[in-house]
């Protein structure tokens, strides 16, 4: 009855902000829950206590669908029902989000994940009877899946380590839990590496230490190395060096790298440039065939000086990227304050790096 009594009296909190400020209502809400498609959100509001749901709505912000809750005039009048809600356990992860037309913009409650790491959302592998190390998120749902036919039996992580799991057939689902300081009711959220021994049928085990980081959810393949080996040279079949290359780099440039591809997220920025600011997002490895391709984001630094900057392929033939490049390719020449981002795509042999 406790907990019902204070669910009734933050609602009821609410309704009186809500009925006092709507004159210039709709500047702020509280944000219950970040979706990546609308359909995650309105079936995460179907679970929701139906006292709120009714006053639930989703709206689109940067490529994220959010279920917010009420609108409020004033960042006091959301600070204030943020209070309410964040003094009981059942609404430790609520925050208070700016929803003007400019976008949403979180407030305080966590940091703000580097820009780069937006942009990182990738498909990692791990191999069995080894050790694979992966950056995955602390702020959504990352997901594990087994290859091909085959079931994950278990997923085994030490005791009180602060992570959720849950196994359907294939896959496994990987929640990083979030914590609340007591005193200053600041959402803490994990940094702290954990080790998941993924089980799949019969018995063979695969060993992951996961780094939780502010990035999007991370897909995390396990597979078998004949299994991927055979596809590689297929996939590559009868075809020169050079077209290998060329296809490889399309294949990434179009996002349909083949489930057979190893994927290894890097996450590293070079301050090799002043006005370009380069991060290198992942290695994808060709296993069999000794290819791997390097995926670079490039970003243009604000400059009045040099508002466009024209890039050529040479500028990146440089040993800090690559000592022995076979090919690469940008997908974007000209960045500006209308494109600012591009990617580099740099392919190379395996025994280089």
């Amino acid at each position: 009855m406790r907990i019902q009594m204070r669910i009734l009296s933050a609602y009821f909190l609410l309704c009186i902000i809500m009925l006092s400020g709507t004159a210039n209502a709709g500047e702020y809400a509280i944000l219950f829950h970040r979706a990546k498609t609308d359909r995650d959100a309105k079936d995460y509001i179907s679970r929701m206590n139906p006292i709120f749901a009714a006053a639930t709505r989703v709206i689109e912000q940067t490529n994220r669908f959010l279920v917010i809750y009420g609108d409020l005039s004033t960042k006091e009048e959301a600070d204030q029902v943020y209070r309410s809600f964040v003094n009981d356990k059942n609404f430790n992860w609520v925050e208070v989000i700016h929803v003007s037309d400019k976008g949403a913009e979180k407030a305080s409650t966590h940091p703000e994940a580097p820009s780069f790491d937006k942009l990182s959302n990738t498909i990692l592998s791990a191999l069995p009877e080894s050790v694979t190390n992966v950056d995955i998120s602390n702020l959504y749902i990352n997901r594990i899946i087994a290859p091909s036919s085959k079931k994950i039996k278990d997923i085994i992580i030490e005791k009180d380590s602060g992570v959720q799991v849950q196994i359907e057939g294939k896959n496994a689902f990987i929640t990083f839990l979030k914590k609340q300081n007591p005193v200053t009711k600041e959402v803490l959220y994990q940094v702290t590496p954990v080790s998941i021994y993924a089980v799949i049928e019969p018995d063979i085990v695969y060993t992951i230490i996961a780094t939780p980081k502010s990035i999007d959810s991370q897909i995390i393949e396990l597979k078998y190395d004949q299994d991927h080996i055979k596809k590689n040279l297929a996939y590559f079949n009868g075809l020169p060096l050079e077209k290998k290359i060329l296809k490889m780099i399309k294949s990434a440039i179009t996002d349909k790298m083949p489930d057979s591809f190893t994927r290894k997220r890097v996450g590293q920025t070079l301050p090799i440039f002043k006005d370009l600011d380069i991060y290198h997002a992942k290695d994808v490895i060709a296993e069999g065939e000794g290819l791997i391709l390097k995926e670079f984001v490039l970003a243009l630094r604000k400059n009045p000086e040099h508002p466009e900057i024209r890039l050529t392929e040479k500028q990146f033939m440089i040993p800090e990227l690559s000592t022995k490049p076979l090919g690469i390719t940008l997908e974007n020449f000209i960045l500006n304050d209308q494109l600012t981002k591009t990617r580099l795509f740099i392919v190379e042999r395996k025994d280089n790096i």
